[in-house]
């Protein structure tokens, strides 16, 4: 048989604050705080070799996208970010514009204007309300 007796319930007033708070000295000096590094080196050369091997996108230059969305929020653009991928099964760029200080939202790599075109057809066919203000890119490069 157990019995547990609680003894001298009370405000926070009558606590003892050497209990709680055992003595710290201030004095002291404050921890410093060390970091480990580490460096991993991968050979450039293989790495390349197996980019280019694995890249469906490297037989020609991408020059054209579809953008799709501009958002100041970025909880909306990652939003239609993910509907966007998971509609088309292609790649979805979310890119900050530091100057329009916006989230543009793009879809698709296309070599040609003419396929990003046909491209930009298909939705606007597929979800005529949610990409009726969509446009084709040129990229920089």
């Amino acid at each position: 048989m157990v019995i547990l007796v609680v003894a001298g319930c009370g405000s926070s007033e009558n606590v003892d604050k050497n209990w709680l708070y055992p003595s710290v000295d201030t004095a002291a000096q404050p921890r410093k705080t060390t970091f480990e590094t580490r460096t991993d080196t991968v050979t450039t050369e293989s790495a390349k070799q197996h980019a280019e091997l694995s890249s469906p996108y490297n037989s020609a230059p991408v020059r054209f996208m579809v953008q799709i969305g501009s958002f100041k929020e970025a909880k909306y653009a990652s939003t239609v970010q993910a509907v966007a991928r998971e509609r088309y099964k292609l790649p979805v760029v979310n890119d900050y514009n530091t100057a329009r200080r916006r989230y543009q939202i793009r879809i698709g790599f296309f070599e040609t204007e003419q396929t990003a075109n046909e491209f930009l057809l298909k939705l606007r066919t597929d979800y005529p309300q949610e990409y009726k203000d969509a446009w084709v890119v040129q990229l920089n490069k």
